[in-house]
């Protein structure tokens, strides 16, 4: 709760700021009160999220291409499966939303929302977690890699 303190303006102020919340009838004050349950409600992705992530991604992938973010453990990943980059770019643009596995929506690190998924390449589960990456910039795998552990696909 904010105090006014007298100052000239600003008690009228925060009066109308407060009357626009409870104008907006919130269903809740803070974070504390949403049960986990109804967290990952409002957090659930459908098959429509998954395509229209992806069909985002293809579009600016054609136009600005594609880096990988940890290059070394990508690198050895593709080497051990016989591909090059251009090959795995080629697998992350045929994922549909049979291969998605989970939603990140923290942009820390990225600056994206980051979705994974898993495909199968040549017999090795491999995890490929990317996102758009930041406006006017490069679509970006932060991994493509062999899974360190069985991916959960939701869709198939």
């Amino acid at each position: 709760i904010v105090a006014a303190d007298g100052a000239t303006g600003v008690e009228e102020a925060l009066t109308n700021v407060a009357m626009q919340i409870a104008a907006m009838n919130p269903q809740y004050i803070s974070r504390t009160d949403i049960s986990q349950d109804e967290i990952d409600k409002m957090r659930e992705i459908t098959v429509e999220d998954v395509r229209s992530f992806l069909n985002s991604m293809n579009v600016k992938l054609d136009i600005y291409g594609m880096v990988f973010a940890d290059r070394k453990r990508c690198q050895e990943t593709m080497r051990m499966l016989g591909i090059n980059e251009s090959v795995a770019k080629n697998i992350v643009r045929s994922l549909d939303a049979t291969d998605f596995s989970k939603y990140f929506d923290d942009t820390s690190q990225w600056g994206c929302d980051l979705w994974a998924f898993g495909k199968d390449i040549k017999g090795e589960e491999v995890y490929i977690k990317i996102g758009l990456g930041l406006p006017d910039r490069q679509t970006i795998c932060v991994s493509f890699h062999k899974a360190d552990f069985t991916i959960q696909y939701p869709f198939k």
